[in-house]
């Protein structure tokens, strides 16, 4: 983390210098310039948010790491989950025939 502060500025850096290059108005080449000379006060302004959306990345994915991970009933090879799922198919009632149009009887065959 302490490596994306101190990188922070001289990406800003580069990425205003690079940007000055395709700049179309002359407010842009003014504002990318300012960036280029001053990129720590430029990266100050926006780094806390850098450091809070690093944070809440690495949660989500800690998270998503931890919750994902099922352990398998040993000696078995279907999960509980699809062990569940079979017999939830299996109680389903049979479905009647159905015609094309609803409220409909259908034509016997």
């Amino acid at each position: 983390m302490l490596g994306l502060l101190w990188a922070g500025p001289l990406l800003t850096s580069w990425s205003a210098r690079l940007a000055r290059r395709g700049a179309r108005s002359a407010a842009q080449v003014i504002s990318l310039g300012r960036l280029a000379q001053h990129p720590r006060a430029a990266f100050r302004a926006v780094g806390g948010l850098v450091i809070a959306v690093y944070v809440v990345t690495l949660f989500a994915v800690a998270i998503t790491a931890a919750v994902g991970t099922a352990v398998p009933a040993q000696g078995s090879r279907v999960s509980p989950d699809d062990d569940a799922l079979h017999h939830r198919r299996a109680e389903r009632p049979e479905r009647p025939e159905r015609s094309g149009c609803p409220g409909r009887p259908s034509r016997p065959r």
